[in-house]
């Protein structure tokens, strides 16, 4: 049986397909930073619907403390 020939690695940028050792060093460096760009962004927001969720649960028991009838004191 023949070997199979690895793909060579491809970028898909705006539906199209560049081979990774055709591009240039600027080419190479501005996919690079696109990307590192994108994963930073997806991780603030996942950061940022972590914080959303934990603010509002605390709004939510600030909210219900208020709420709870203040014990008067009895004077001595």
């Amino acid at each position: 049986m023949a070997k199979k020939e690895k793909e060579k690695p491809v970028l898909n940028f705006d539906g199209k397909k560049y081979l990774i050792e055709d591009m240039t060093e600027e080419q190479t460096i501005l996919a690079n930073q696109t990307a590192d760009l994108e994963n930073k962004i997806s991780s603030m927001r996942f950061n940022l619907e972590q914080l959303t969720v934990g603010h509002e649960a605390f709004v939510s028991k600030l909210r219900d403390a208020f709420a709870e009838p203040e014990e008067v004191e009895a004077e001595a």
